[in-house]
């Protein structure tokens, strides 16, 4: 069983995670894909002011990614723990250059995501907010998984320019994004 560790930032709290850590597991499952989901952090983390770029008038992924990698070694070393992969939740405009205008990103070398609400919650109810806000956690976290982007437009591994485009999502990985991901994970998309 993978341990995923969730380090909220911002002012990503409350219902939010809850709602988010029993509705991405219950996902998982369905795929046969055995995950603990818990939150690292006791409050929310500050924003790391040095993954603002004044220039972008963003903050820049590495910042969080960084600020999650030291996270993670501390509640490991405390714990005695090993956390498999890290999601990120902020509620700030974000980017990796060149990719300007995502809602989230993954590092498939530290195997840590990020999901931004901040273009998630424009102009949705709390339940279409709920929904978004899984699906592209799902999306993120199937990368650190070896998962691609899935050319299925109903399975969160397809590639979203739009909330539109997720919406049109569903919570249900494919049968080949399913297949690999019980492959521990690292299928066809791997060479294994």
């Amino acid at each position: 069983m993978d341990l995923i560790g969730i380090i909220p930032t911002g002012k990503v709290w409350g219902i939010i995670l809850r709602d988010l850590l029993l509705d991405v597991k219950t996902a998982f499952e369905k795929a046969e894909k055995e995950v603990y989901l818990d939150i690292l952090t006791e409050r929310p983390y500050p924003l790391p002011r040095l993954a603002f770029d004044v220039n972008l008038g963003k903050y820049r992924v590495e910042g969080f990614f960084l600020k999650a990698l030291d996270i993670k070694t501390e509640v490991e070393r405390v714990h005695h723990i090993s956390i498999q992969k890290v999601l990120v939740l902020t509620d700030v405009d974000i980017c990796d250059p060149p990719h300007m205008d995502g809602f989230g990103y993954a590092d498939m070398t530290h195997l840590f995501a990020i999901v931004s609400i901040y273009r998630l919650q424009r102009g949705a109810t709390k339940l279409v907010f709920r929904e978004r806000l899984v699906k592209e956690s799902l999306h993120e976290l199937g990368h650190t998984y070896g998962l691609d982007h899935c050319s299925k437009s109903s399975c969160p591994m397809s590639l979203s320019a739009s909330v539109m485009e997720i919406d049109a999502k569903t919570t249900e990985f494919c049968p080949r994004c399913k297949a690999m991901l019980s492959d521990s994970g690292y299928g066809e998309y791997w060479g294994v």
